[in-house]
This record gives structure tokens, C-alpha cells and sequence, in this order.
């Protein structure tokens, strides 16, 4: 996010569901100090103690919110900053089919002028959630648009169907945390870069991730690139509501005319 920037940062935790919003400038203190664990940001967001909960698989929110929500983690329109686009490549039935053709699909992405600026292997089932950074940042319904934009291209050039995570709001695995799953597989633990975190049962482990030298996102390219596909998709998806509108308002007078 950088330190230039305002707003409240939304940690989000599986299988407690709380919710902790921080503002960003502590978060990056919080690095400063060389700390390499978010415990104490984590924990005092449940209502029990740490002892009495089971490990927690932690996300965070793509955007910065302009204050902390009343309730739940925030909704789209209460983003306000969020620093580029992002992408989650899934190694998964109907997605990737391992870890090598999600390597392939990110090197065939770099080689037309897009290459991510992260990539954060999600430490789950496999793949990888792409992040491109935009210099000067986006508002949150920019940063949703171009992600839509980016998602269609990336499904018309691959041929593999990713799942949509481009709202505003949208949390994804925070990189350097571990992977608890629910039952009958191990551990595992997200990272980004070539940083390698250490693991503890329950110790919720942040990674510093190193950013410098990484390219920027060059929305011109994107636009030229994905900008067609993402237009004709859009138009496919107006013409279908318009459908579902047309015959649910038939259905409506229908029914009115029977009562």
C-alpha cells in the first residue's frame, strides 16, 4: 500500500470470521520493527483467547477502506485506495491443472508487457493470486473494472475458466501466512518472491515481501491488450440481463394477471 497512503486495512480470519481493520501506516510499523508475526494484530480481534482458538487462516483486503464499517469487513463502496489490479489463478478442477501450467500462463502473460508486479503462491490447493501495481493507485470501482478487464483476457487467452474475485473488497490470502486446512491434508504456507517463512502451529507468520524493481502495471497496454475482449464480454453479459429481465417481468405479469 506504502506509507503515502491513508485508510484502514481489513484482516479477515477463517474459521472465526472476525474481522480487524488497522490502519495501514500501523500495519508497516508494525514491519519497521522488524516483527515477523501479525499476532498481536490478529488475536485481539476474537473474543476468545488464543489458547481456546483453533489456527486461523488469515486474508487480507485488496483495497484500503476509508474507515472502519459498521459491520461485517466492508463492502465495495466503502474502498477507497487500492494500489492495482489483481488475479486469482486456481490449480483446481476447471482451473489449472498444476502448478507448472500456472507457471507457463504467468511467463506467457509477462512476455506481452504484463508482468505481475507479485505473485503469492496461495499455499492451498495450488496457483497463485497475481497482483499488478498501478502507480498513484485506483478507487476502488476502477481497480474492479480493470481486474474484470485483466480476468477476461486472462480466461480468453489461457482457456481456463478463474474464479471472478475482482470486487473491491475482495479478500485474498495474506502472503506469509498458513494454510490451515479443514481436514485430511497438512499445513502449507503461502509465500511471495523467493522469502520463504517459517512455520508455527499457531503463530500467524507475515512475510516481507520485497517489492523494489518489480514493474509496474502500464494501463495502456492493458487496455489495448484486454481492452476488446473485456468489451465484447461486457456486451454478452448486458444482452444476458437484459434477458432475465425481460422474461422476469413477463413472469411477473403473468402472475399479477392470475391473482
Amino acid at each position: 500500500f506504502g506509507q503515502e497512503v491513508q485508510g484502514y486495512a481489513a484482516l479477515f480470519c477463517l474459521p472465526s470470521r472476525a474481522s480487524m481493520f488497522y490502519r495501514v501506516a500501523d500495519l508497516i510499523e508494525t514491519l519497521e520493527q522488524g516483527a515477523d508475526t501479525l499476532d498481536p494484530l490478529v488475536w485481539p480481534g476474537h473474543q476468545r483467547s488464543r489458547a481456546q482458538m483453533p489456527p486461523q487462516n488469515v486474508y487480507i483486503g485488496v483495497g484500503l477502506l476509508g474507515g472502519v464499517p459498521e459491520k461485517g469487513r466492508g463492502r465495495a463502496d466503502d474502498v477507497q485506495y487500492v494500489p492495482g489490479v489483481w488475479a486469482d489463478l486456481d490449480v483446481k478442477p476447471g482451473g489449472f491443472e498444476s502448478e507448472a501450467a500456472v507457471d507457463t500462463a504467468l511467463a506467457a502473460i509477462a512476455a506481452v508487457g504484463l508482468p505481475p508486479s507479485i505473485v503469492a503462491r496461495s499455499g492451498s490447493t495450488g496457483g497463485a493470486h497475481a497482483y499488478w501495481r498501478v502507480p498513484g493507485g485506483l478507487s476502488g470501482a476502477d481497480a474492479s473494472r480493470y481486474s474484470r478487464m485483466l480476468h477476461g483476457w486472462l480466461e480468453d487467452t489461457t482457456g481456463v475458466l478463474l474464479d471472478d474475485v475482482s470486487e473491491a473488497n475482495r479478500v485474498l490470502r495474506l502472503p506469509g501466512t498458513i494454510w490451515f486446512p479443514k481436514s485430511g491434508k497438512s499445513p502449507a504456507t503461502s509465500t511471495a518472491t523467493d522469502a520463504t517463512p517459517r512455520q508455527s502451529p499457531r503463530t500467524v507468520r507475515l512475510l516481507k515481501c520485497d517489492t523494489s524493481g518489480q514493474s509496474d502495471l502500464d494501463l495502456d497496454v492493458l487496455e489495448r491488450l484486454a481492452g476488446p475482449v473485456w468489451a465484447e464480454r461486457e456486451a454478452v453479459r448486458t444482452r444476458a440481463r437484459e434477458e432475465w429481465r425481460r422474461k422476469n417481468d413477463a413472469s411477473t405479469i403473468r402472475w399479477g394477471d392470475q391473482l
